[in-house]
């Protein structure tokens, strides 16, 4: 007679509770609020608090800061292992957002307690956004499982920036940037610049103007007109000279057509705190157009006049030598020009070296 093997006796695991989420987000963060990832020891949630779930208006060049929480409302089960982890998916990627309830181990909440930390993460793109939260808590059976909720929100540009340049001669331009408050709400701006590249050896300066942070006006006037207060629907104008370096090098090389002279960048804050900062696009060096240029039958067509049968021209101080020195110089390295930037070839110049051996 055989004897039956004893069964294994199954696993007990202690009865647990399931947390509930809460997320906000923080539209004043710079107001005496605490920075991203860092909060106090104790949950600033309870269980009767309830949430606003619209996200407002968000703009980009903004960052987006949110408050997560998970609560634990049962009065007599401990909530095991709990994790809450977040994402923010824009129209191109999904980007992580790091907080201190990322434990890999998760966290042990005793009843009616919470936890609870802030995520932030500047805004680039225009769109729709999505924040994707995810929180992880252990069963009674003892099986890890998750709840996932999604809060989508529109991300919109506050400004339309516009610009025009102007040739000064070999060795500078006159950007004109102007913006326009494209949104529904008032903003300040304070600052405003352009951030040309580095290795360009090029340097910005504001013509005319002041800066909004520091007014030496003292009527009530004065300050108010020259505050940066820029209402819905209405446009500020700036003008920058961008000029070459003194050293020698780049004062030789001048700014050729092509060239990028850098990008306009606007910082501002709204109503509730909120500040911002967004970039234009890269600024470009226009072509200068000699005399009679776009004449004949197509804009790449030069003139009798431009090509100088009958009367000559000498063209001082328009940027037009260093443009035809810069073709040139691309078309002896293998880069012929496009058709409508041929200047050496409309031209009768010659370029030479500028240290000949």
């Amino acid at each position: 007679m055989t004897t039956p093997s004893p069964t294994s006796k199954s696993l007990q695991y202690e009865e647990t509770a399931v947390p509930i989420l809460k997320v906000m987000r923080l539209q004043s963060p710079e107001l005496e609020q605490p920075t991203a990832g860092s909060l106090e020891s104790k949950c600033l949630l309870g269980s009767s608090f309830a949430l606003p779930d619209s996200f407002g208006v968000i703009h980009v060049g903004e960052t987006f800061t949110a408050y997560l929480g998970a609560v634990n409302v049962s009065h007599n089960l401990m909530v095991r292992r709990l994790t809450v982890t977040a994402q923010l998916q824009t129209p191109s990627q999904r980007c992580p957002l790091p907080s201190s309830l990322d434990a890999n181990l998760g966290i042990d909440v005793r009843p009616g307690d919470g936890v609870d930390a802030i995520v932030a993460k500047r805004l680039e793109e225009t769109g729709q956004h999505i924040l994707r939260v995810e929180v992880g808590y252990q069963t009674t059976e003892g099986n890890q499982k998750t709840l996932r909720k999604f809060y989508r929100f529109n991300v919109s540009h506050p400004l339309a920036i516009s610009e025009k340049v102007v040739r000064q001669g070999d060795d500078a331009c006159l950007v004109s940037i102007g913006i326009e408050n494209v949104s529904n709400h008032p903003m300040v701006i304070t600052s405003a610049a352009i951030d040309c590249p580095n290795n360009k050896g090029l340097i910005a300066t504001r013509v005319g103007g002041t800066s909004p942070t520091k007014v030496d006006n003292t009527t009530a006037t004065a300050l108010f007109d020259s505050c940066g207060l820029l209402n819905p629907k209405t446009s500020f104008r700036y003008i920058f000279q961008v000029s070459t370096t003194t050293t020698e090098e780049e004062f030789n090389r001048g700014i050729a057509c092509g060239d990028e002279l850098g990008r306009a960048v606007f910082e501002w804050t709204k109503t509730m705190g909120e500040s911002g900062k967004v970039a234009s696009a890269a600024i470009i060096c226009p072509m200068t157009n000699p005399p009679g240029a776009g004449g004949g039958d197509s804009a790449s067509t030069p003139t009798k006049f431009m090509m100088g049968a009958g009367n000559d021209f000498v063209v001082h101080g328009t940027g037009l030598s260093v443009d035809v020195a810069k073709v040139a110089a691309g078309r002896a390295a293998g880069k012929p020009p496009a058709k409508d930037a041929a200047l050496d070839e409309w031209l009768p110049v010659t370029v030479e070296p500028l240290e000949p051996p």
